[in-house]
């Protein structure tokens, strides 16, 4: 939080305050996934930046070798 404060002074009070650590709220008309766009999304972004895909590959290969034991 400190870091996110530094780099957002003007706008993160407003958003911690409404924002938990670990699971943003939900309210009844879901508005944290009507603002989501998923179309902003791309698999060489997200390569690129932090191996996502990968990582899943990766964890579902070792979850198919665990379970074939």
């Amino acid at each position: 939080d400190r870091k996110l404060k530094s780099l957002f002074p003007d706008t993160w009070e407003e958003w911690a305050s409404m924002t938990p650590a670990l699971m943003p709220k939900m309210d009844l008309n879901g508005k944290i996934f009507s603002r989501l766009d998923l179309r902003s999304w791309s698999l060489k972004k997200s390569l690129v930046a932090n191996y996502e895909p990968v990582i899943v590959v990766y964890v579902l290969v070792w979850v198919f070798i665990v379970l074939q034991r």
